[in-house]
């Protein structure tokens, strides 16, 4: 009877190790397709937010059905065309502004679907999330860089009342805006995978996605994204 009481205990012991194996084994390939894909997302919803701002008005504009048709430009005030010279002045200096752009980005992920009440929008994701993303030695392509929202003077205090004041604060580098990502949801075979991403800027701004991604040739790719919000 001890015998059969020791080999149920060892067996369920067995068990109990081979499940936690497998999700370890999961969590170091999701943290694998993640880092081998972050670069192509970056790429793809990320931008520099200084040149989002619209051209000021620059003439008699019509418009039908909200869209902008014609813009009549014979009687332009000398207002607006100094208006329009500073913007384009700051276009140009932005373009050749060689300056890293910083994004924003909370390094734990919630699981894909997974909502957030009002309150949990205002902290942290490492006050409900106990999945790390370590970017930290990935190489983006062109001039972001990615920071740390913990790594932001006063964060944590700043988002409780309200993340615009994250953008009002003066900083000794670009920033551009916040990055969100999820956690990968994979398909049975681990050759497709869907998550949620986001990019905020002005901290009114920004657009939301549905992003899918597929392994070809043991290398992984966007597949397509759909707009998920806009505001």
């Amino acid at each position: 009877m001890k015998k059969l009481l020791k080999i149920t205990f060892l067996l369920s012991l067995l068990i109990l190790f081979s499940n936690f194996e497998k999700k370890v084994d999961d969590v170091e390939f999701e943290k694998y397709v993640l880092t081998e894909i972050f670069p192509k997302i970056v790429d793809s919803i990320c931008v520099d937010s200084r040149k989002m701002n619209p051209p000021p008005k620059f003439g008699k504009e019509t418009w039908n059905k909200g869209r902008l048709v014609k813009v009549d430009t014979s009687n332009v005030t000398n207002v607006e065309r100094i208006k329009y010279q500073n913007w384009k002045t700051e276009q140009k200096r932005v373009d050749n502004d060689t300056s890293k752009i910083f994004i924003g980005f909370d390094q734990y992920l919630f699981n894909y679907g997974q909502e957030r009440l009002s309150g949990e929008l205002k902290l942290l994701n490492s006050n409900y999330s106990d999945f790390k993303f370590d970017y930290s030695k990935i190489k983006l392509n062109r001039k972001f860089k990615i920071k740390n929202m913990s790594d932001f003077p006063k964060a944590d205090i700043l988002l409780k009342h309200h993340r615009v004041l994250l953008y009002e604060q003066k900083y000794d580098f670009v920033f551009s805006g916040l990055l969100e990502i999820s956690r990968i949801k994979f398909d049975e075979n681990k050759k497709n995978g869907v998550l949620e991403g986001s990019f905020s800027y002005c901290g009114r701004c920004g657009r939301g996605y549905r992003i899918y991604i597929m392994e070809i040739n043991g290398n992984w790719i966007i597949k397509k994204m759909e707009d998920t919000w806009m505001s």
